[in-house]
């Protein structure tokens, strides 16, 4: 009796054993899993560098995309540098005139018309309002107190 369950055991385990190993990864032909921070490669040189922790790994990628970008900034550096060399190469052999290929008003293509200033004024000038105002009368006051005093 023993025997029989000794083989159901060992039957069990065979029986598991696969899908324990499908469910790690080992059994795709892909190598991408899953993870809460997206899909990853796991047959990528970056993904065996970070041990399979998922949080490495993005660290990883990160780098690289940033020594990529850093790549490219220094690529573009160095043509605009030789873009400058040539130039100043080319004014060093063809000296010209330093007169302005164009200036601001020639880059628009239309002409603007000129404003002229017509006033349409409707209320009254000042010289026919009355001043009421408390620093008219203050002077007012001061200039006859200055009539009264001889």
């Amino acid at each position: 009796m023993s025997r029989h369950f000794a083989a159901l055991a060992v039957l069990a385990g065979l029986a598991l054993v696969p899908s324990l190993a499908f469910a790690r990864g080992y059994g795709r032909s892909g190598g991408y899993i899953n993870t809460p921070f997206g899909q990853m490669n796991t047959r990528s040189p970056e993904y065996k560098m970070s041990g399979g922790n998922p949080l490495v790994y993005q660290e990883i990628m990160q780098q690289k995309m940033m020594m990529q970008q850093q790549q490219m900034m220094m690529k573009q550096q160095q043509k605009y540098m030789q873009q400058m060399q040539k130039l100043a190469k080319q004014q060093k052999n063809n000296p010209q005139p330093s007169t302005p290929i164009s200036n601001v008003n020639s880059l628009s293509s239309k002409k603007k018309k000129k404003r002229t200033y017509t006033p349409t004024s409707t209320a009254a000038s000042s010289k026919d309002k009355p001043t009421t105002t408390a620093s008219a009368d203050v002077d007012k006051s001061s200039k006859s107190q200055e009539k009264a005093q001889p």
